[in-house]
């Protein structure tokens, strides 16, 4: 069963903004385990103000820091903040804050140094921020650089209660970093799977666009081989049927025919590279407009009413009588898709000048489930049968629910043909 996304809201965008969530602004996040943890995460606004209270409390009654613990707890809590949108710029702005507490503190006995507890929770969250968004390499020396200055700074007063501050506080923004670098492995191989996802839905509606364009390819050859066939037997057999001709018009008759034959011989040779002669459907004979009432009839059978009226369409020219077969066909079957059990009519009007195919369905009855939304390969092939023949097509939704494919195909010059 899918589930529905979220749909965007205020409230969600300022969620968004006040915790991680994802992109700020954006309401369409949806609730996670993940979301509660974002509120002790980088950016949280919540927790930004909590931690700036509590270390500027403790900073003036723990650490006797009175004058200028306001501006060390503050810049404690912007790094908190910045580290959702620039992890090493809060890195920096945390060592800065936790450096300027540990020299101005008086240490008192008991009491966490020269790592406060305010400042060991500012450290956890931006070192996991750096290992998640910058380079491991980049949290590897972050972390080093960490130790580094406050193991100085320890040196001026050495004990036993800065070594285990700092050895606690090492393992735990340890911790914090190896957090951050799985989340960061994590991210990286979800955004690769769904690179991958989509450039295989992008080459499998690329192949299936091209296997239809193949199929028109090999349908229009029949019908200009068949042509091409005529011609040649034509113009071979002209000079037998019409013996009082003059030479020259011997001559270019024979022109004709060859040229004909060469270009036929040139369609032969396209044909096996266009079609697989292990496919037997393939080598059937190409149906036309005057097999609508079959192709109707199966229609009827899965449970689909159809109405078909037409006019007399014997005599068409072939690419017309084929694309017009198609195009009703691929309309049906996108009712028996999309709109099982629907009403359909379809109309076949044919004028001096063009053949005209409207299919109309109205809204399947209630409770029938379709199938859903394809990627649209079937309109795009219609279009491009109808574009060859110089036509025209619409398929648009009709005003009670239903769905309307409206096609031209102009006769053209093969009028005179019929």
């Amino acid at each position: 069963m899918t589930r529905t996304p979220p749909t965007d809201n205020p409230v969600r965008r300022v969620v968004s903004l006040l915790i991680d969530t994802g992109p700020p602004f954006d309401g369409r996040w949806r609730f996670r385990f993940t979301t509660v943890l974002a509120l002790v995460g980088p950016g949280s606004v919540p927790f930004a103000v909590l931690l700036f209270a509590v270390q500027n409390q403790i900073l003036r009654t723990n650490y006797g820091v009175p004058g200028i613990s306001l501006l060390i707890a503050l810049l404690t809590g912007i790094s908190v903040l910045a580290a959702r949108f620039h992890p090493l710029a809060a890195w920096l702005m945390w060592l800065a804050s936790a450096a300027w507490a540990a020299v101005a503190a008086v240490q008192q006995t008991g009491d966490p140094w020269p790592l406060t507890p305010g400042g060991l929770f500012a450290l956890l969250v931006v070192q996991f921020a750096v290992a998640r968004d910058a380079r491991t390499l980049w949290a590897l020396t972050t972390w080093v650089v960490n130790l580094l200055v406050f193991y100085g700074i320890s040196q001026e007063m050495p004990g036993v209660l800065a070594q285990q501050n700092l050895l606690l506080a090492s393992l735990l923004s340890l911790a914090a970093l190896l957090i951050g670098v799985m989340v960061r492995a994590s991210r990286r191989a979800r955004r690769r799977v769904e690179e991958e996802a989509r450039l295989t839905a992008e080459e499998r509606t690329r192949r299936r666009l091209l296997e239809e364009r193949t199929r028109i390819a090999r349908e229009l050859h029949d019908v200009v081989a068949h042509h091409m066939s005529v011609i040649t037997v034509q113009a071979a057999t002209a000079p037998y049927r019409l013996p009082d001709l003059p030479e020259d018009v011997r001559a270019e008759f024979h022109s004709i025919g060859a040229q004909a034959r060469q270009s036929l011989a040139e369609l032969r040779r396209l044909l096996t590279v266009l079609r697989n002669e292990d496919d037997a459907a393939e080598r059937e004979p190409l149906p036309g407009m005057e097999r609508l009432a079959e192709l109707v009839e199966s229609v009827r059978r899965s449970g689909t009413p159809v109405d078909l009226r037409t006019d007399d369409v014997s005599g068409l020219p072939e690419a017309v009588a084929l694309t017009g077969y198609r195009i009703v066909q691929e309309a049906l079957s996108n009712v028996v898709r999309h709109a099982p059990g629907a009403a359909v009519a379809v109309r076949v009007a044919v004028t001096a000048a063009a053949v005209e195919i409207t299919v109309v369905n109205s809204v399947p009855p209630e409770g029938v489930r379709a199938v859903p939304e394809g990627a649209g390969l079937g309109l795009a092939g219609m279009r491009e049968r109808v574009t060859l023949l110089s036509g025209e097509l619409s398929t648009v939704a009709t005003d009670d629910g239903g769905f309307r494919v409206h096609a031209v195909l102009p006769l053209g010059d093969d009028e005179e043909d019929r």
